[in-house]
């Protein structure tokens, strides 16, 4: 199975698996905010397209298909931990007191590089203050 890590060095590292967490929580309906630090969600409706500016028939923003952002099937979140099932793949992530540690896999490459893709941009579009950047590299997955 395509699998990639990407390691983000900051010190706020819990403050963005938070955020990130909570929007692609929202990609799933799970209405403002998301699950709290402490909550697990269950399976999830479809993701609502509507709202998302399309060119062409198509999502133009990174990491967006024909489709749109894909549907979260279930997200989980604990304390310096979060996992999000899409449709496309699996994310996980986990913060530590140095870095944010990002590892997604998927069926297969395309599906892998969606994710990829919709998670740099998001990530590094909330942590442009401190200038985050994402770097997936290659890695087995299970």
């Amino acid at each position: 199975m395509p699998a990639a890590e990407a390691r983000i060095p900051t010190a706020r590292a819990a403050r963005y698996l938070g955020q990130l967490a909570d929007h692609l929580a929202q990609l799933g309906h799970l209405g403002p905010g998301g699950p709290n630090a402490t909550e697990t969600t269950g399976h999830l409706g479809d993701a609502d397209h509507g709202r998302h500016t399309k060119q062409g028939g198509q999502d133009q923003r990174p990491g967006h298909g024909h489709s749109g952002p894909p549907p979260v099937r279930h997200v989980e979140r604990t304390e310096g931990h979060a996992r999000i099932e899409f449709d496309w793949g699996d994310l996980q992530l986990a913060a530590t007191s140095t870095e944010l540690v990002l590892c997604v896999q998927a069926d297969h490459v395309d599906a892998l590089a969606r994710v990829q893709a919709l998670v740099k941009h998001r990530l590094e579009t909330i942590g442009r203050r401190d200038a985050l950047t994402v770097n997936w590299q290659s890695s087995h997955g299970a």
